[in-house]
């Protein structure tokens, strides 16, 4: 019975060890997180960098020779005189 009690007070030391482990990295995954988190907010937060964009100059219109305007028609259009079929 002594010996069942040595194993078990062994595998709760180990037991323990893991837990704490695992505790080390949760709580090293928490500080990243709050770290990017402020990141992130600074980003927002921020206004963006202003960036003088300058236009590139217009081209001057040149006229180019044109047809006279066709003048559109006010509506449909209008059927020639039919003759009627023999």
């Amino acid at each position: 019975m002594p010996e069942q009690l040595v194993t078990q007070q062994a595998q709760v030391a180990a037991q323990q060890q893991q837990i704490a482990a695992q505790q080390e990295r949760i709580t090293q995954s928490l500080a990243a997180l709050e770290a990017l988190e402020q990141e992130i907010k600074q980003k927002v937060s921020s206004p963006p960098p202003s960036r003088a964009v300058t236009a590139p100059p217009r081209k001057p219109l040149v006229s180019s020779p044109q047809s006279p305007a066709v003048q559109p028609s006010s509506g449909p259009a209008q059927p020639s005189a039919r003759q009627p079929l023999p």
